[in-house]
């Protein structure tokens, strides 16, 4: 699906406006499409419903809204949060319910009204600010929305919660915290970016009458992963295929300490259909990966005195490189010199797609410029901490921009970047955005990572395209650790256990 920042919408409504169709006609049918959603969802009858509306057109959203509900028979109050209507759209909505029997309550002349209304609504539905809010909410307003979070009932709003800013996904901190929230005509990137996903509640998106045609006329670059565009990806096997076909993956990872890492990342190209994986790594760590894996090849390398990999074996990991179809560096290989020379060398050289993962990335933190020399597709992986340590700054800082800061470094640095994280963030050197929204808390774990990158490198391998490659990989990977939690709950479950759930993933996609 499609996502739109507010600005896209706009363009949108301006298109629709161009074709003769009135804005009045859409916030119409926004309210219709809204108030049948809480009609047919949540229910009305012996409900109170306090509808708590804008000045603006999110305001002329619900005062639509509040006649339909009354027209269904709803025991209705209105809420005039900043003052009376001042868009045209709001001021002739605002006229069509005057002349029924809805009580209008004005926040500066009926605070004690306004206090009972939402402490005996049923349903409470925010129409404050939508996609329009900037700056912080006003003190008054923030009195209000806190109220709004206190009361009992359930908490609609319409197009996003009052106090998130539409296209960062930030949140005022009195934000209104909905349990529905009806986005119209498409997504926004507050629904799918946290923590304003996480104010959102249940997510629906109403139609309200704009052109697939014209939606995609606006030059929008963030899409939604879904299984449609999973399913385009993964294709049948043909029967007389051979291992051949499918590719070789070689997995540069490990260290004495951190052999978990290696295993891992092996296992996940392994189950994920690489033809033939093979993992690099120091001749100490063998007996330890050697045990714990069958499938791959294991090739034994030159060691530090610290069990990590020694800058000797470069030549012979750049000839292992020349023969496959993927490579996979970082995954448990510890921060040193030597690390930091190998995971050099592999990049200006390496002409196959190179995935790389934790200590990979930290290798390259302080001499980032290195991405540029790459003579082959180049894939990060970075979670928060390390994407900061990439860009010389702190998590707070990309957290409070993720999509903008993934596709900035993707364009600059000519790279696929995979920012994991609730709802991953994968840019790509085109400036275009994919957010997955399938995964849970119980995958915040130790090893998680080292799976994702593994499964990536599978993929490429198999001569799935570099930018296919992390989408595919990441939805299944998020899809795994969905299935992994309902069978053993997200506080219990392990990588090792979403790798076991990981092939009916596939199966979903073979059927």
């Amino acid at each position: 699906m499609v996502v739109l920042t507010s600005e896209q919408i706009r363009e949108v409504e301006a298109k629709v406006s161009e074709s003769g169709i009135e804005l009045s006609r859409l916030v119409f049918n926004a309210g219709s499409a809204a108030a049948r959603i809480i009609r047919e969802r949540i229910g009305v009858s012996d409900r109170q419903v306090t509808i708590v509306c804008g000045s603006g057109n999110n305001g002329a959203d619900g005062l639509v809204v509040a006649q339909k509900l009354y027209e269904a028979g709803a025991d209705i109050r209105v809420v005039l949060a900043c003052g009376t209507p001042k868009t045209p759209e709001a001021m002739e909505m605002f006229s069509r319910i005057l002349s029924l029997n809805i009580p209008i309550l004005h926040i500066d002349r009926n605070p004690t009204e306004i206090r009972l209304a939402l402490n005996q609504a049923g349903i409470l539905v925010d129409a404050v600010f939508g996609i329009s809010f900037r700056g912080t909410v006003q003190p008054h307003l923030s009195e209000l929305f806190n109220l709004i979070n206190k009361s009992p009932a359930i908490r609609v709003s319409l197009d996003l919660p009052s106090g998130t800013y539409c296209d960062t996904g930030l949140v005022d901190e009195s934000c209104i915290k909905a349990d529905f929230t009806i986005a119209f005509t498409t997504l926004k990137p507050a629904h799918i970016t946290y923590p304003a996903a996480g104010y959102c509640g249940r997510l629906l998106v109403a139609n309200i009458g704009i052109s697939e045609k014209t939606i995609k006329s606006v030059d929008s670059h963030i899409q939604v992963i879904d299984k449609v565009m999973i399913s385009q990806i993964i294709k049948p096997r043909r029967s007389d295929s051979h291992k051949g076909d499918f590719g070789r993956a070689l997995c540069i990872c490990g260290s004495m300490g951190m052999t978990g890492a290696a295993v891992l990342a092996a296992k996940a190209a392994v189950r994920c259909g690489a033809g033939l994986v093979s993992l690099a790594t120091p001749k100490s760590c063998v007996p330890l990966v050697a045990s714990r894996l069958v499938e791959p090849i294991i090739h034994p390398m030159d060691e530090t005195g610290q069990g990590t990999l020694s800058a000797s074996c470069k030549g012979e990991l750049l000839d292992r490189v020349k023969y496959a179809q993927s490579c996979l560096i970082g995954c448990g290989l510890g921060n040193c010199p030597d690390i930091r020379e190998i995971v050099a060398s592999i990049v200006r050289n390496c002409v196959c797609p190179l995935i790389i993962d934790a200590d990979g990335i930290n290798a390259i933190a302080g001499n980032i410029h290195i991405l540029k020399e790459a003579k082959c597709p180049v894939i990060l992986t970075p979670h928060p901490g390390e994407m900061a340590r990439l860009l010389s700054t702190n998590t707070l800082q990309i957290q409070s921009d993720r999509i903008g800061t993934a596709r900035r470094f993707a364009m600059q640095y000519n790279c696929i970047l995979v920012l994991k994280g609730a709802n991953t963030v994968i840019a790509d050197p085109e400036g275009e955005i994919y957010i997955n929204t399938t995964g849970n808390p119980g995958m915040a774990k130790g090893g998680s990572g080292d799976m994702l990158a593994g499964m990536i490198a599978s993929f490429a391998a198999q001569g799935i395209s570099p930018i296919d490659s992390a989408i595919c990989a990441v939805y299944m990977h998020g899809a795994a650790g969905d299935n992994t939690a309902k069978k053993l709950s997200q506080h219990s479950m392990t990588p090792s256990d979403m790798l076991d759930n990981l092939p009916f993933v596939f199966l979903e996609f073979e059927r």
